[in-house]
């Protein structure tokens, strides 16, 4: 699928269920023909190609169904969502014994299972079905969190949650102390996220989930076993004064003190936790 400028467009109607959402372990976007079940549907500036055995066709209208961002193909034959969408959303199993297979999503609120049609095979959920507790729960996952959030706060929640991705999954209290540095050496200081931001992520999307599976346990390091090697007695004869250059450079905020040896090219590193006239 590629984002192009608007363009005529023509679909036959395939005849699957327009109340039928169904899974596509190939497709790259979500897309949905049937405009009522999304909601805040809005017209996009550029149009979303997509190319499928059918043809090609666009549209530019998006939309959400609960908490998930859908494209709206009014022309369409199929309500499709991507298994990447459903990965997010919690981990995804396939069991083969469950009504001649079906897919399982274990999300944070419940287990979403997309069975398989017993018409078309492809594992579909029934969003005209009340009683189906897999399409309450995706509809209803996080976007009913949203009430009592103005749409910055929402924005900045959803930032908070990315940079607290792309860091990795730091906890919410060493990320709150890491945003609320002012310092050169901040890890955040160019981020626009604030402790309250990462509050209310927390209160729309819950914890992270990669930090409630937990993290790789530290290992014991192997030990290591000082080597010493005897200098040369040539080289000590032509460097018997050595000159020095030192100066104290930072690691993700920690100091260290770094020397550097003229002509012999030798140099150390040493963590300093204080950077007194007398420690140095």
């Amino acid at each position: 699928m590629l984002l192009s400028k608007k363009g005529p467009r023509s679909r036959m109607d395939g005849g699957l269920k327009k109340n039928y959402l169904y899974l596509d372990t190939c497709t790259t976007h979500n897309v949905m023909c049937s405009p009522e079940y999304l909601t805040q549907i809005r017209s996009l500036s550029e149009a979303l190609v997509l190319h499928t055995n059918a043809g090609e066709c666009s549209t530019d209208q998006q939309g959400y169904l609960g908490s998930v961002l859908f494209w709206l193909d009014r022309l369409g034959i199929a309500n499709v969502i991507s298994l990447s969408t459903l990965e997010a959303l919690g981990p995804v199993s396939y069991d083969s014994n469950v009504r001649g297979g079906s897919f399982v999503c274990n999300a944070p609120e419940g287990t979403i299972v997309f069975h398989r049609c017993p018409d078309t095979d492809f594992p579909y959920i029934d969003l005209d079905e009340q009683d189906d507790n897999s399409a309450v729960l995706l509809v209803q996952t996080v976007r009913q969190n949203f009430e009592g959030f103005t749409s910055t706060e929402v924005k900045k929640a959803i930032a908070a949650r990315r940079a607290q991705a792309s860091s990795g999954h730091l906890s919410e209290q060493v990320m709150k102390r890491e945003v609320s540095r002012t310092d050169c050496h901040s890890l955040f200081r160019d981020c626009p996220v604030s402790s309250k931001d990462i509050t209310n992520a927390n209160n729309i999307f819950g914890p992270s989930l990669p930090i409630i599976k937990g993290k790789q346990v530290r290992k014991k390091p192997s030990r290591v076993e000082p080597q010493f090697i005897s200098i040369p007695a040539q080289v000590m004869e032509l460097n018997k004064f050595v000159t020095l250059v030192a100066d104290v450079m930072f690691v993700n905020g920690l100091p260290f003190f770094v020397t550097l040896s003229r002509n012999i090219r030798f140099a150390t590193v040493q963590f300093v936790p204080r950077r007194t006239a007398n420690d140095l």
